[in-house]
């Protein structure tokens, strides 16, 4: 049978939980009574009880995790669209870069040209994957069955 992962309950919904396994654990039930009944790891209950009993109720709310979205970026939000600005309708040769289409590492050199952004070539392959400066293909045809010139 597979468990809900409470991971991936709203902030709200988490608390809520947590609110509800002191309450029941005030009232004298048992860990895995409780457990049993919200759905949650008895190990995480014991956890939860310990630091209700250190902290009190600030113990019982949850904060929210991971960064904010655009948190840790190389690039500011405009850098960024005056980059893709320049990729769209024009060449690497354009801007001087030894390269036939826009490659990462082309990519990579013109942030550096023009924005003086030193970046790691993962990472400008992350900021690149909309497609809008994929190179593309001839056509779906296989090469065995294209006529020859």
């Amino acid at each position: 049978m597979d468990k809900p992962d409470g991971r991936h309950l709203s902030i709200e919904t988490q608390n809520y939980l947590r609110q509800q396994a002191i309450r029941l654990r005030e009232q004298g039930k048992r860990v895995c009574d409780i457990s049993e009944y919200l759905g949650i790891h008895r190990n995480t209950i014991t956890e939860w009880w310990w630091a209700y009993q250190d902290y009190g109720e600030a113990a019982l709310f949850q904060q929210r995790r991971g960064r904010e979205v655009g948190e840790g970026r190389s690039l500011s939000a405009s850098e960024e669209t005056t980059i893709e600005a320049m990729l769209r309708g024009h060449s690497p040769e354009e801007y001087q870069i030894e390269s036939a289409l826009w490659s990462r590492r082309a990519v990579k050199a013109l942030i550096e040209q023009e924005l003086g952004v030193e970046m790691p070539i993962r990472t400008v392959g992350n900021t690149s994957n909309d497609g809008a400066t994929a190179p593309r293909s001839r056509s779906n045809v296989p090469m065995s069955k294209t006529p020859l010139p």
